[in-house]
């Protein structure tokens, strides 16, 4: 990619549903086709325009899917919460079962949280990500990469990969 983004590690989005909120259609239509709109397009600013709307709208449904993380992350956490209480009460009463089952709870939804951290890194460094790259673009070839490299950004972020994905697809 020539657009001159800063290095990010891209891998997709583990958490289905803030992958579904991402993936919103609009974003192919301002900033996905590839050869088939972009090279009709004659005038710069026409372009700059459409690629500035396609960010507006990869900055909302970055936004959406942060919340759908941060809901994830709260439930994890009162998960925890619940599961430490249930081994102080295991330890109160000497139930080692109620301990062992409320440790490995408390290790799964721990574990799950380190997970989705990622997600929720990736997300917030979307922010402002392209917004000078797009400003420095001054022809139509330059916002073309500028736009391509973006989609392709945005097709790794929303694909589906079963092998890093927390929910499975039912």
């Amino acid at each position: 990619m020539s657009a001159d983004l800063p290095p990010l590690e891209l891998r997709p989005l583990r958490v289905r549903r803030a992958r579904e909120v991402f993936a919103a259609p609009e974003l192919e239509r301002y900033l996905g086709q590839r050869g088939a709109e972009l090279q009709y397009i004659d005038q710069v600013e026409a372009l700059r325009v459409r690629i500035e709307r396609g960010l507006t709208v990869l900055r909302d449904r970055a936004n959406a899917a942060s919340r759908v993380i941060d809901q994830r992350r709260r439930v994890a956490i009162g998960l925890i919460i619940i599961a430490l209480a249930g081994c102080v009460a295991g330890a109160l009463r000497s139930q080692s079962v109620v301990i062992a089952v409320s440790v490995l709870i408390a290790l799964a939804c721990a574990i799950y949280l380190a997970l989705i951290a990622r997600d929720g890194r990736t997300l917030r460094s979307m922010h402002g990500r392209y917004d000078e790259v797009v400003r420095n673009a001054t022809d139509l070839r330059s916002l073309a990469t500028v736009s391509e490299a973006i989609w392709a950004e945005i097709e790794i972020l929303a694909a589906p990969s079963s092998s890093s994905t927390i929910e499975r697809e039912g």
